[in-house]
């Protein structure tokens, strides 16, 4: 009899351990660094908090995992325009089309007319 309570005890301990460190993992914990240096490059990427960060290292300054947005591969009807005239670009040309249906000579280019999306390659 004590043997099976004392499985049942064991089999209860490991079930909810298992389920807190599930949990944990789950969690997004902020760690700021307060001497990161970032570029105005526009690359935006989802921080694990579920905000929006104009490029890994901005994520990273702010102490988030984050990953890519998904590349949605149309034109967006809610597109919206948020231009930043302070905003500084290379010359390089990797062409993407933003959400507007307008072609950008890169995608920092279109980051800084405050397209919020784009594709790769010129628009259609």
């Amino acid at each position: 009899m004590n043997y099976r309570i004392c499985l049942s005890f064991l089999f209860l301990f490991t079930v909810l351990f298992a389920t807190i460190g599930c949990q944990k993992e789950n969690n997004c914990i902020e760690r700021p660094n307060p001497n990161c240096i970032c570029t105005q490059e526009y690359n935006p990427v989802i921080g694990c908090n579920g905000k929006t960060y104009g490029n890994p290292c901005l994520a990273e300054c702010v102490g988030v995992s984050y990953t890519y947005p998904m590349d949605c591969g149309t034109v967006a009807p809610n597109c919206i325009e948020r231009p930043n005239p302070d905003c500084l670009c290379t010359m390089e040309y990797d062409p993407v089309c933003g959400c507007n249906g307008k072609t950008y000579s890169n995608a920092c280019m279109a980051g800084c007319a405050g397209i919020t999306s784009w594709t790769a390659g010129a628009c259609n």
